[in-house]
């Protein structure tokens, strides 16, 4: 992974690292799918489109690494990216009845 990706990578991982383990006992094996799905709306609702569009991105690129690597078996990759895609759909539900998109 090239160094500027990991830059833009880490700040996401290491939040949601420390909200998830505060004490640093890291059993990534339990990692729920509502866990992480209250992490990214917590977090989405205090930043902008375009900075929870990049957090997404690198929640999954971390969570592919961590299956890859046999730490977790479910595919909490795939559910972050269900997420955003129910993100998308919302805002332009709500765009599209404020009338912007006409």
């Amino acid at each position: 992974m090239a160094y500027g990706t990991v830059r833009n990578i880490l700040p996401f991982v290491v939040r949601f690292l420390a909200q998830q383990y505060p004490r640093h006992d890291f059993d990534f094996a339990a990692l729920k799918v509502d866990d992480v799905i209250t992490f990214v709306r917590r977090q989405a609702a205090e930043l902008g489109s375009v900075q929870a569009k990049h957090m997404v991105t690198a929640l999954r690129s971390f969570f592919r690494y961590l299956r890859h690597r046999g730490e977790i078996y479910i595919d909490l990759a795939a559910q972050v990216w269900l997420f955003e895609v129910a993100f998308i759909v919302n805002w332009w539900r709500k765009t599209k009845r404020m009338g912007v998109l006409e």
